[in-house]
């Protein structure tokens, strides 16, 4: 009997010294090795690294301002350098001339001569990715300086769509029909601002196109525009 608990004692301290070595770190203990799951980068720092959105940030003048030099320079800073080799369009009302300097993220606009008195000016720009800024303004100092900002684009005139909207400008003019020619405009279907123009070519194909180009170029649009316009032709088929 005193046998039978000399065995049992023994075997209970080899499970315990067993247990003790697996667990202890020595070199024959068993190691789990969990999985390593990195911490991922944000989707907006992607987002912002890889497909940054070039903007103004800063205007001087600054937007809205009132009594400004007539010999002032706009200054515009971008979030991102100016690519020299991707201009910028730049739309100024009333139209003015003016020379540029690019530095950086940095543009000034100089003009040419002394701003108008009392006058209200509007200003964008077209990033190199054809995107449109907003409109920024400012008052030239003066009698009766034009306070706040005036909606003047499609109100007073249409330079601001014949600018930079070309499209929409001639679709306002549209249907339109000629002896060699008739045109209509419609919205795409996979994007309402892009305008399709459809000619339909009455007479002799060539002389019935060179007729419709020449009155898109009638109408205001500048023949460098005309390679912005989306437009197909048609052959008229008279019915046997």
């Amino acid at each position: 009997m005193k046998t039978i608990y000399i065995v049992g004692f023994s075997l209970i301290l080899f499970i315990v010294i067993l247990l003790f070595i697996m667990f202890s770190g020595g070199k024959n203990s068993v190691k789990i090795n969990l999985p390593f799951f990195p911490i991922p980068t944000p989707i907006t720092s992607l987002q912002e690294s890889s497909n940054g959105i070039t903007k103004i940030s800063t205007t001087q003048p600054n937007d809205r301002a009132n009594n400004i030099p007539a010999d002032t320079t706009i200054t515009l800073i971008l979030t991102k350098p100016i690519d020299p080799n991707k201009p910028l369009d730049i739309w100024i009302y009333p139209e003015i001339s003016y020379t540029t300097s690019v530095q950086g993220s940095r543009i000034a606009i100089k003009p040419s001569s002394p701003l108008l008195p009392g006058t209200n000016y509007e200003y964008a720009i077209r990033y190199a990715d054809g995107t449109i800024s907003p409109t920024y303004n400012f008052s030239t100092q003066g009698t009766n300086p034009t306070p706040g900002v005036q909606d003047t684009f499609g109100r007073e005139d249409d330079s601001w769509e014949k600018h930079f909207m070309p499209d929409l400008f001639l679709a306002n003019s549209t249907p339109y029909s000629a002896q060699d020619f008739s045109v209509t405009s419609s919205p795409s279907d996979a994007s309402p601002s892009h305008i399709i123009f459809s000619v339909l070519l009455l007479g002799n194909p060539d002389a019935s196109k060179q007729e419709f180009l020449s009155w898109v170029i009638s109408t205001g649009v500048l023949l460098s525009q005309v390679n912005q316009l989306d437009i197909h032709y048609q052959i008229y088929q008279p019915e046997h």
